[in-house]
């Protein structure tokens, strides 16, 4: 393990430490007030839009508390996402892409992964999985929803819904959606590359 990813373990950790504190902190005069809840039905539909029956949705909580290392970030942990300061707040749905971007860790989390293999993924920063085009080429490669990295597959489901959203062609992410949706993605990442022509 490098020293940038031994230091996104260490500054998760932390975080997975203050998270676990209930207490919700007092606003200063500056600071709208921290809210924690669960998902709104909307979020939830948003949810099986996206991942069908595969997520879990019962005991995920948000929060827009903030995590001092992460900035204009948000950081999922198991069953609850820690948004920037004043996100919740918010009027409107300007953040829902967001959201199922990191439902997809809770989801990774759901299917065995931990805080620490997360955080040295998402220290490496490998977010771009080459858009449609690189959908294609993957799925003729026959390349699975599992080995793309756990970053990468936050933005597949992302971009899916924000294309469904605005009535784009979702073609090229069917494949990848439904193998999330129907427990096919064969794992989930790290997972070796399989031979070139495998089935899909």
């Amino acid at each position: 393990m490098n020293d940038q990813a031994r230091t996104a373990v260490l500054n998760w950790k932390q975080a997975v430490d203050t998270a676990a504190d209930t207490s919700v902190p007092a606003a200063t005069p500056t600071q709208k007030p921290v809210v924690t809840r669960k998902l709104t039905p909307e979020e939830i539909a948003i949810a099986r839009s996206v991942f069908g029956d595969a997520l879990d949705t019962s005991q995920i909580q948000l929060t827009d508390s903030g995590v001092p290392f992460a900035g204009d970030n948000a950081v999922a942990f198991p069953n609850l996402v820690n948004f920037p300061p004043g996100t919740l707040s918010q009027p409107g749905n300007h953040f829902h892409g967001w959201l199922v971007h990191e439902l997809t860790h809770i989801w990774q989390y759901q299917r065995g992964h931990t805080v620490p293999q997360l955080a040295v993924d998402a220290a490496g920063g490998d977010y771009d999985y080459g858009g449609p085009e690189g959908l294609v080429a993957a799925h003729d490669a026959g390349k699975r929803f599992g080995q793309f990295t756990f970053e990468e597959q936050g933005n597949i489901l992302r971009h899916y819904w924000e294309r469904t959203q605005r009535g784009e062609d979702v073609s090229a992410y069917k494949f990848y959606v439904d193998s999330v949706r129907y427990g096919t993605s064969d794992g989930v990442y790290p997972e070796p590359a399989p031979p070139p022509g495998r089935p899909v």
